[in-house]
């Protein structure tokens, strides 16, 4: 959803900021490539994307690291 919103905005100098639960990450497991796919979708470049990982206990940290 809030790649879609942002994607719209006519500015291609502003960045948008992404916070992830690590052990939403781990529970989901989104596919390799997920991200990518996902922006070109919506044909926006990864450049513009921040991605953070919140800072929680996980139990897989090896899946975080691929």
């Amino acid at each position: 959803m809030h790649i879609n919103n942002f994607s719209g905005q006519e500015t291609s100098d502003e960045w948008l900021f992404i916070n992830l639960d690590a052990r939403g990450i781990e529970s989901e497991r989104p596919a390799m490539g997920f991200m990518a796919e996902l922006l070109s979708r919506f044909d926006m470049l990864p450049q513009r994307i921040v991605i953070e990982i919140l800072e929680n206990e996980i139990d897989d940290r090896e899946y975080l690291k691929g």
